[in-house]
């Protein structure tokens, strides 16, 4: 059953190329083993009703590109009870398949960077002073938000 064992989902990995050594971008991705041998016709045995469900799921994932790698058997930690673990053995089939890399051409070329702009500070703003505090001209000058500039003391 492919897929069945969500934590084995598939990842991106490096491997090197037959051709040249160059790298080459593949995707791994590990599938749990059938456990349980599925009734085929013209299968007497257990181990031929095996070996039909394990050669569907092999067929399965090579009709979509999939080429396989090998079998691991891995420990996993499973809960018993409320309190207790217990230590059980999954054997996972480990696929893999090359990843296209995107085609460039001339059109597509990557863009230069733009250089960041520096806004230009921004005026001081002059709040208007609430009636009860008397004339307009005595409101405070407040500075503008931006980058920090020497001021002139009034002495």
């Amino acid at each position: 059953m492919p897929g069945a064992l969500s934590p084995c989902a598939a990842i991106s990995a490096r491997a090197g190329a037959a051709q040249g050594g160059q790298d080459a971008a593949v995707r791994i991705q590990g599938d749990a083993a059938p456990r349980k041998a599925e009734k085929v016709k013209g299968a007497k045995t257990t181990e031929e009703r095996f070996a039909a469900a394990l050669t569907g799921v092999m067929n399965d994932l090579g009709a979509q590109g999939w080429e396989y790698l090998r079998a691991d058997t891995l420990p996993c930690e499973e809960r018993t009870g409320l309190t207790g673990s217990k230590t059980t053995f999954q054997t996972l089939l480990v696929f893999r398949r090359p990843v296209p890399e995107p085609e460039r051409s001339a059109d597509t070329a990557i863009p230069a960077p733009v250089p960041p702009t520096v806004p230009e500070p921004a005026a001081p703003v002059r709040r208007p002073t609430p009636l009860w505090l008397g004339k307009a001209e005595a409101a405070p000058v407040l500075p503008a938000l931006g980058p920090a500039a020497p001021r002139a003391v009034d002495e």
